[in-house]
């Protein structure tokens, strides 16, 4: 499989983490020479490995469940609403297949609520098929875009590990599929599985940094470069191409687009409106196309183009 020419070549080799194995015929780079330091990559131009995971449905049946497989970065410099590798893609094999096994399988149409905000249920989904977007709200409505979620990943872990009612609400994006474990059998196969233990406290302290790293882009960025930090990571990760650019595939109103940068619907509003005037997006009802990244790029980083 040949690697697409918007990926740029890796600087050292890529280790794929365990239980993750890269797909045949991608090449990786070699090593570089002792002593020599390779040049630092742009924002946005990180190195990548692709991986294949399968999801395995529980039962042994013939249909193994769904093939993961996408482009992971290494070394991300930008906070991001994605783990870096989902959680079921850091397991070894067998200790993946005891887990999906504890649960059932559990099927969502589009735009459901999995999980409610304040509701006392423990159990954890493992997601099989589909993506979901993670919010929470403030009295006042305010809306925050948390995360967004797709296959391989965990969602409600938080409150099975800490037995306390649900910190956000979890929405699906499409039809999706995931394998419901309750908190008694998640916290046993925990004590019994040393390794998925260690692999999910890894993953939560990269949420962690993940969390610190926005809150220090909220404080240190304008409205204008958070949003479109946004943006380029939206449309890198959750688009289709089009003629004119790329369409995003997250159907997220102008009030999750403002809480996910901490700022006033009517701010993103009017940053919208002047970036649709000089040709950089299209939008309409929960839609918007990226038109022009380059001028996102510049952006991000404080410059003012007005090309």
């Amino acid at each position: 499989m040949p690697r697409p020419a918007s990926q740029p070549e890796c600087t050292t080799l890529a280790i794929p983490p365990a239980g993750v194995t890269t797909a045949p015929g991608l090449p990786l780079a070699p090593a570089r020479p002792p002593g020599r330091t390779p040049p630092p990559l742009p924002p946005y131009l990180p190195r990548y490995f692709r991986y294949r995971v399968w999801l395995p449905a529980p039962g042994g049946r013939e249909d193994r469940g769904s093939v993961m497989e996408e482009n992971t970065r290494v070394g991300q410099s930008r906070p991001s609403f994605h783990d870096r590798v989902p959680y079921l893609g850091r397991l070894e094999d067998k200790d993946r297949d005891a887990l999906l096994g504890l649960g059932r399988v559990v099927r969502y149409p589009a735009r459901h609520h999995v999980i409610s905000e304040y509701e006392p249920s423990t159990h954890v989904l493992l997601i099989r098929r589909g993506r979901m977007k993670v919010t929470t709200s403030a009295a006042n409505g305010y809306v925050v875009l948390l995360a967004l979620r797709r296959p391989g990943d965990i969602v409600g872990e938080s409150a099975a590990l800490s037995g306390l009612c649900r910190s956000a609400t979890v929405t699906t994006l499409e039809e999706a599929e995931c394998v419901a474990v309750g908190r008694e059998s998640f916290l046993s196969f925990l004590d019994t599985h040393p390794a998925a233990h260690t692999r999910l406290s890894g993953l939560l302290a990269e949420r962690v940094r993940a969390g610190d790293q926005r809150a220090l882009e909220s404080a240190a960025l304008s409205v204008r470069e958070r949003l479109a930090v946004l943006l380029l990571e939206l449309a890198r990760r959750h688009s289709r191409p089009t003629d004119d650019g790329v369409m995003l595939t997250v159907p997220l109103s102008k009030q999750e687009l403002a809480g996910s940068v901490g700022a006033s619907r009517e701010a993103i509003s009017r940053l919208l409106a002047e970036l649709r005037d000089r040709g950089v997006v299209r939008t309409g009802r929960r839609s918007l196309e990226v038109l022009r990244e380059d001028v996102l790029r510049q952006l991000s980083s404080g410059g003012a183009t007005r090309s």
